[in-house]
């Protein structure tokens, strides 16, 4: 049974960022930074988060059907990042935006056509 942390997630915002990370198997996150939205999930044994381009557009589709930012690691063995603390994921995405800031996330463009908005 989830925990009432995990049912309504834990928020936090800084300067120019805001978002939520919650549940498990996977764990997963959602917010804005610098008015891009941003995914982020931990499952198995690898974490990830996506920054969409443009404001508006869904960072799911990132390297998809749209353009942005990927952060990515290993973490653990086997299922470890499926029960990742919220506490360990925001320390993942906090260190995320600031590579995102300087510049040093990699950014990859669309693979696909989008679809008809």
């Amino acid at each position: 049974m989830p925990t009432k942390q995990e049912e309504r997630g834990d928020r936090r915002a800084g300067v120019g960022w805001e978002g939520w990370v919650g549940g498990m198997a996977p764990v997963q996150g959602r917010g804005t930074v610098d008015g891009h939205p941003w995914h982020f999930r931990a499952r198995r044994d690898a974490w990830g988060l996506t920054i969409a381009e443009q404001p508006g557009d869904e960072p799911d589709a990132v390297g998809d059907t749209l353009s942005g930012w990927v952060a990515e690691g290993d973490y653990g063995h086997g299922v470890d990042a499926s029960a990742m603390l919220s506490d360990v994921a925001w320390k993942l995405i906090i260190d995320a935006i600031e590579r995102f800031r300087s510049g040093l996330l990699p950014q990859i463009q669309a693979s696909k056509p989008p679809r008809n908005r």
